[in-house]
């Protein structure tokens, strides 16, 4: 083709599972394919099957693709590589596994050519599809077609080249940088945009970016990259910052620099940068920032007024006090609104009573300057609050801690009717409950203490003494709040969603449930009001009668089989139990019978199970996912104020890592935390849970108490989740869905591949070795993707993980708390850690600092595939026979080896 009318780049690189759908959204383009459009396929040294789909396509459409294959180079080197082969009269640069809508180089091409004295290229807005589906921040300006003068408006950073066609004679002398690997198309707009200071804008037509789910892309992990930390401030931050110094519309540039920046300011680098790197690294960037304009920083949108401040503190200093004027309640900078004090909002995580007194904990939220005096009122007296760490909600920049958090507590000598207020500076500020308080979200939601009732106002917590008259009132006022809130938020938000959603791939059928899924949440929320009433007085007339305490033990929803099955089975025979103790769990599971026969069940979700939760005392679980502390969904205001039990939280497994950010007080208040090793223990209070002594109880796990030593020669493969790999999020019995792209992942492919590599089975058939996998709960709708043998099976949800571990020989995992299992019984294991690069940097916690594989493991670590079949195979062979410093660290470390976990642990919740 030697004049089409658009050149298509697409840099190629392990895109198998997608590139044939892209090539497809290049067939399907309004404006005709064969006619009109050059696709340059170039293939930056693929290593899996994209050279075989893209050379397909090119001998299908020989006049319109062309195939081009380069050594790895990075995608800059290849989108360079592809122009200069290009014929077209426009140019876009296609992601190998994005899609575009039919009409996009019709809607793009049309307003290029309406507009081409004054632009050189024209952007469509940015939607992201599969893993994340929304839309991009940045999308705000494409409300309107138009052109967008940066010199005007130059609030309108623009990061992509892939949502961008271009007029090819306005980019010939451009190039991309190849010695990037991130913010390439930052540099390479900015440097098209630094002679003609416009570009356009479409409304009429969308770029689908794919957000995957495994971790292939480069941008998914540019974290782990030091390039990304040392080479990108410097080629492109400080490029952009010289290039643009003194030209006119600079300001554009500051700008986009703040929008890049501001995500590196709240950036961990601790497991990437040594000690000396970091330094040049913040140095690098702090210097960037001082050189930044004023106006930029002040009234960007997408900055912190924290981030604000810390931004002008670099440039300014001490000094920036002299610039800082206030009027009324609104703080300028140089006569530039900065901040309103009135934004000012205290959020409540607790209010507890301690005997003649309230202890209150929140924090507040908005800018609170260093000498702003925060306070409790009381009926008119004052009390201090103290301000207190809180990890989770600081932000800080490689040392510099530019928010605290403004977390408090304060406590409260108990008063008849007190009125508890929050104020700074002498003003009171709107009071927001979070769940812990037992205080819905409602405006005026009470609940009900012991002697006490506490109800609050949009301003004001009031504690008066109880009285069945003023319960009344306030129960009544509840139930008209539960019938009326429910408003049209629900439908607002659900709407919100359908609209980012991309409809293209889509069936008809699954188009119209899409869009009628705000209407039907809407009706399920109006019709769910009549059972919230029912439930809270089936709960005022249970709570009459009710004589005994009622403890709810649980493992997950669908299964029982871990510490919650192992105390049950313990209590049930126990004569002396003070309460009535039931087991929670979905009539579906496999384990309902079996759990019948111990003992009473409560079907999970149903009428039942939610009155008996609501009556209860403790909760106990191996488990602290949302639906153990809450059945009730998005319904949980309507019974937050009834919900007054202990949460007792057995583990699945032992804690090695940094969990504080999921399981610290504040997100779960867990009230009894279970442990069994001395160093599990230490480590909760070394990092930020936020828990006390008598919270915690070292007592080992109940389940170990029931560990048999049976070995059947069996290899046992259990390896644990990857939270990138999470698609759905779970229904109400903590389930999943079925996700058909985790066969793309290489998390799939490593284990399919194990049990069916045939260097292991020919060692395990020698020595008439079995083999089982066990796929993660979390990932046990994909169990029908692996693919099992003669030798090894493959097992299906829910597992008898007891029988596992008792039948094992040899265990093969990695970051998973089985582990631990297999080395209470003295068993060995190898570990797998493939993936240690990008695991930690992926999953929602951080590594921990007690427990390292390759120091404290329980076997040896291998770190590649050919290194783990040579492990399994040489254990095999020596018929698994464990070496002495693994039999020797697995003693060492369990703090209790008497079987006696379950006793100590129910002594101490009837304690």
């Amino acid at each position: 083709m030697d004049h089409p009318l658009v050149s298509v780049i697409v840099p190629v690189y392990n895109v198998e599972p997608y590139i044939e759908d892209a090539i497809k959204s290049l067939l399907n383009q309004t404006i005709g394919f064969r006619a009109n459009v050059q696709v340059l396929l170039v293939d930056d040294g693929s290593t899996d099957g994209s050279a075989g789909v893209c050379q397909r396509y090119a001998g299908r459409y020989p006049l319109n693709i062309q195939y081009v294959a380069q050594h790895n180079a990075g995608v800059s080197k290849a989108r360079n590589t592809g122009f200069a082969l290009a014929k077209g009269e426009y140019i876009h640069f296609l992601d190998g596994d994005d899609l575009l809508p039919k009409n996009f180089y019709k809607a793009t091409i049309k307003f290029l050519r309406k507009h081409q004295d004054e632009i050189d290229f024209v952007a469509t807005k940015l939607k992201f599809f599969d893993a994340a589906i929304d839309s991009h921040p940045l999308n705000d300006k494409f409300k309107k077609s138009r052109v967008i003068d940066l010199e005007i408006e130059p609030d309108n950073p623009i990061l992509h080249v892939i949502s961008c066609v271009f007029r090819a004679d306005s980019i010939r002398n451009v190039h991309f940088d190849e010695k990037l690997s991130v913010s390439e198309d930052v540099k390479y707009l900015s440097d098209v945009l630094l002679k003609n200071k416009k570009y356009g804008v479409v409304s009429t037509s969308a770029y689908y970016y794919r957000k995957r789910s495994t971790t292939t892309s480069a941008i998914g992990g540019k974290e782990k990259n030091k390039s990304y930390y040392l080479d990108t401030p410097v080629r492109a931050y400080e490029y952009l910052a010289t290039t643009w110094h003194d030209t006119p519309g600079f300001q554009f540039i500051d700008y986009t620099l703040l929008y890049d920046i501001s995500y590196r300011l709240e950036q961990k680098t601790e497991n990437v940068l040594t000690p000396s790197e970091r330094l040049i690294y913040k140095e690098t960037l702090q210097n960037i920032l001082r050189t930044l304009s004023d106006e930029a920083v002040v009234s960007h949108r997408f900055l912190s007024i924290y981030k604000k401040m810390y931004i002008l503190r670099l440039k300014y200093g001490e000094k920036l006090r002299e610039f800082l004027t206030q009027k009324d309640e609104k703080v300028y900078f140089r006569d530039m609104l900065i901040y309103d004090r009135r934004s000012l909002t205290a959020h409540l995580d607790f209010i507890e009573r301690h005997g003649e007194t309230y202890k209150v904990e929140g924090y507040i939220e908005g800018y609170m300057p260093e000498l702003a005096k925060a306070r409790v009122s009381v009926n008119g007296e004052q009390y201090e609050v103290v301000r207190v760490p809180r990890a989770q909600r600081e932000g800080s920049f490689l040392g510099d801690v530019y928010d605290d958090g403004n977390a408090f507590e304060s406590t409260i000598k108990l008063q008849p009717g007190m009125s508890i207020k929050i104020e700074v500076d002498g003003n009171i500020l709107p009071v927001k409950t979070r769940p812990f308080t037992r205080l819905a979200s409602y405006r005026y939601a009470y609940r009900r203490d012991a002697t006490h009732l506490i109800n609050k106002s949009p301003q004001s917590i009031t504690i008066h003494n109880y009285s069945r008259l003023l319960h009344l009132v306030l129960e009544l006022r509840q139930l008209l709040l539960i019938s009326t809130r429910w408003k049209l938020d629900v439908f607002k938000e659900r709407f919100r969603q359908m609209r980012t959603r991309n409809f293209s791939q889509l069936s008809w059928k699954a188009r119209v449930l899409e869009a009628a899924k705000p209407s039907l949440f809407t009706i399920e929320t109006v019709c769910l009001i009549p059972r919230a009433f029912a439930l809270r007085a089936a709960y005022y007339f249970g709570r009459s009668l009710q004589r005994r305490p009622i403890w709810i033990i649980s493992d997950r929803g669908m299964a029982a089989g871990d510490n919650g099955e192992a105390l049950f089975r313990y209590i049930m025979a126990q004569d002396d139990c003070p309460a009535d103790v039931y087991f929670a769990l979905s009539r579906r599971s496999k384990d309902y019978d079996r759990m019948h026969e111990l003992g009473p069940v409560l079907n999970y979700g149903s009428m039942r199970h939610k009155l008996k939760f609501l009556l209860a005392d403790k909760v106990i679980s191996s488990h602290a996912d949302i639906e153990v502390t809450n059945p009730f969904n998005r319904q949980i205001d309507h019974f937050v104020d009834l919900c007054n039990f202990d949460f007792v939280f057995l583990q699945h497994g032992i804690i090695r890592n940094d969990l504080s950010n999921w399981l610290n007080r504040f997100e779960k208040n867990i009230s009894l935390f279970i442990t069994s090793a001395r160093r599990e223990y230490d480590s909760i209070f070394q990092h930020p849970y936020y828990y006390t002594n008598e919270n915690l109880l070292l007592s080992g796990l109940p389940r170990y108490d029931y560990l048999e030593n049976n070995p059947q020669n069996k290899l046992v493969v259990a390896p644990t989740y990857r939270n990138s790999l999470l698609r759905y999020g779970t229904d109400k019995y903590g389930a999943r869905a079925y996700d058909d792209r985790f066969k793309n992942s290489e998390y799939f492919q490593f284990y399919n591949r194990l049990i069916n590599d045939s260097e292991v089975l020919s060692a395990m058939n020698k020595a008439g070795m079995s083999g089982e996998l066990y796929v993660h709960p979390n990932f046990a709708a994909q169990t029908s993707d692996f693919k099992g043998n003669d030798t090894f099976t493959v097992k299906a949800y829910p597992y008898d993980y007891k029988k596992a571990i008792s039948e094992g020989s040899l265990l093969v995992s990695d970051y998973s708390s089985i582990v631990f299992d297999f080395a209470y019984l003295g068993k060995p294991i190898i570990y797998s850690l493939f993936d240690v690069d990008t695991f930690y940097a992926l999953q929602p916690y951080d590594k921990g600092e007690f427990f390292h594989e390759e120091s404290d493991g329980f076997g040896p670590t291998t770190h590649t595939y050919d290194q783990l079949v040579r492990q399994i195979v040489t254990y095999i062979e020596r018929r698994n026979q464990i070496e002495q410093q693994y039999v020797k660290r697995a003693k060492e470390f369990f703090a209790y080896s008497d079987k006696k976990n379950s006793e100590r642990v129910y002594r101490a919740l009837c304690r």
